[in-house]
């Protein structure tokens, strides 16, 4: 196989996971609306995880490109904007069907967030050392397995930490790197921490908790250290 073949095969081999990404997005919209949210919610984990695996093999077979970076970002629309905004008015509406406004307006802010999100880091230059805002597909993940785990905690918590996370996004607090925590070999760490993260239930609050807070957290010790 020739080279240029080979960085062909490559480039479509890193498009087809992306294109997975949006595929199980696209079905999680799909099944939720038919009233399978739990199922709907998996998709969105198997999407998260094909989400990491695609940019570490494009970074590895350097087969990076504008077409792949702009198919990523509506990959990660659908999938982290539109199917959680639609998971989140699925599964707290019927628990406060009296606030449908409140559910409403906090339902569509992962969507709102994550577009504005996404059209910011396409359009300025990116950090090499850290995220400006939470990450999209750390929102999603955060909110399924919250949903996944906590289901039980007060409509009034849930509505809450929803809209902290979707706010976050857009915010400039500084966040690091899943690269820098996880190097190639191990991108099936992302699922398997998924699972554990079911596994141990209100982990989930805790570990969300501490990396909501890392940002501004860090922030503030750099102000100080600076002044």
């Amino acid at each position: 196989m020739t080279d240029s073949l080979k960085s062909k095969v490559q480039f479509y081999v890193v498009s087809a996971v992306t294109l997975g990404n949006l595929f199980f997005g696209l079905l999680s919209i799909a099944l939720v609306a038919s009233g399978n949210l739990t199922a709907g919610a998996i998709c969105l984990i198997v999407g998260a995880t094909l989400d990491a695996f695609d940019g570490s093999l494009a970074r590895r077979w350097d087969v990076l490109s504008p077409f792949g970076a702009q198919l990523d970002s509506l990959a990660d629309m659908v999938a982290f904007g539109v199917a959680i905004s639609w998971l989140v008015w699925n599964w707290l509406l019927p628990k406060a069907p009296e606030w449908w406004l409140v559910v409403a307006a906090v339902s569509v802010l992962p969507g709102l967030m994550s577009a504005i999100r996404l059209a910011r880091f396409n359009t300025s230059e990116s950090n090499p050392n850290y995220f400006e805002g939470i990450p999209t597909t750390a929102m999603a993940g955060f909110v399924v397995l919250l949903f996944l785990t906590n289901s039980d905690l007060p409509v009034e918590w849930l509505l809450g930490i929803v809209a902290l996370v979707s706010l976050l996004m857009v915010s400039t607090f500084p966040y690091p790197k899943l690269r820098y925590l996880l190097c190639f070999s191990a991108w099936w760490a992302v699922p398997l921490a998924g699972l554990a993260a079911v596994l141990l239930g209100r982990s989930v609050l805790l570990f969300g908790a501490i990396y909501m807070l890392w940002g501004p957290v860090s922030q503030f010790y750099s102000r100080s250290a600076n002044q």
